[in-house]
């Protein structure tokens, strides 16, 4: 019988829309999670005790997917950008909203990247939008604006979590444009500055879905 955090519908989901090799988990934040490694409690030592719920979900999920991989144990502690620095036959992606937890995994030898992204699916408050959503996404957002900016929202996280360990910096909201189309229930993202990324990066296609309650955006590569 699988563990329940792999049979969640968030991690079927996210198994559906990725597609062939990708492993998924999905759990509530979880203020008992321990750590496998003891590098890993180090890197969040200091931080507030939400952070390090978090930060221990995420990796308890993590090992439990590279396990089922038979991927190298290793600490997965935080890189300089907070992603984390997954073993050199893997490649991943970990989110996490309110008290939810999700994480995706794959060999490297099956995919390049994985990008995923957890929001509630809920209007973006509007005053966010001049900081998340460039003036050609505010004049495409239509009736249900507030739950497509949250849409968008989600979306560039997600693309900057499928691109980071190639771009040569971080990328501000205002350098990606997302085209959204919830019906269907995809996007695109495509960078506006040049010579930021790789090539392969520059326009990226992936899923936005509602799933009981959550906004999810996810992308391979």
């Amino acid at each position: 019988m699988q563990a329940p955090e792999f049979e969640h519908p968030l991690a079927l989901a996210l198994n559906e829309a990725l597609g062939n090799g990708v492993r998924s988990a999905a759990a509530r934040i979880d203020a008992t999670a321990e750590f496998r490694h003891t590098s890993e409690a180090d890197a969040v030592a200091q931080a507030v005790e939400k952070r390090r719920c978090e930060f221990a979900t995420g990796r308890r999920l993590a090992h439990r997917l590279l396990d089922e991989l038979g991927a190298l144990s290793q600490p997965l502690t935080a890189r300089a950008d907070r992603a984390p620095g997954w073993p050199r036959e893997a490649v991943g992606s970990i989110s996490h909203t309110d008290d939810l937890c999700v994480v995706a995994v794959a060999r490297a030898s099956q995919c390049v990247s994985l990008g995923i992204d957890i929001e509630p699916d809920a209007a973006l408050d509007e005053q966010l939008w001049p900081t998340v959503l460039t003036a050609g996404e505010r004049a495409a957002l239509g009736s249900a604006g507030g739950v497509v900016a949250r849409a968008i929202f989600s979306a560039k996280e997600c693309y900057w979590k499928l691109v980071a360990h190639r771009a040569r910096r971080m990328l501000d909201f205002s350098e990606v444009e997302v085209e959204v189309d919830l019906a269907p229930g995809r996007f695109e993202a495509r960078v506006l500055v040049e010579g930021v990324v790789h090539a392969d990066d520059a326009r990226v296609a992936g899923v936005s879905l509602a799933v009981e309650g959550w906004r999810l955006s996810a992308a391979r590569a």
